[in-house]
């Protein structure tokens, strides 16, 4: 269910505030999850409090650009906003694990 602004101010803190994308392609045809990615920061006053994690194979440079496809270019999400990793789920828990 998506909240609507009217709704009160304790339902918002029951929002996401993490979208963790893992071994997905994310190809420009799949307009349903780009659609679910651009309503996670639908506006620039969105972003803030709210990243987007995305783990893949791929070059991490490349899931960057993916990624910001998502959005229109006024919308784009802050570098401070997106991770990316290059490899699998389990190394990247890892590298989590070792940072703390």
């Amino acid at each position: 269910m998506l909240l609507q602004r009217s709704q009160t101010t304790q339902i918002w803190w029951l929002a996401p505030f993490f979208l963790v994308i893992v071994g997905y392609s994310l190809s420009d045809e799949d307009a349903l999850l780009r659609f679910l990615i651009r309503q996670f920061a639908e506006d620039l006053r969105d972003v803030p409090g709210k990243s987007i994690f995305y783990v893949d194979d791929t070059d991490a440079n490349l899931l960057e650009e993916r990624l910001q496809g998502c959005f229109r270019s006024k919308n784009r999400m802050d570098v401070n906003n997106v991770f990316t990793f290059s490899g699998g789920f389990v190394e990247w828990i890892d590298q989590i694990l070792r940072r703390t």
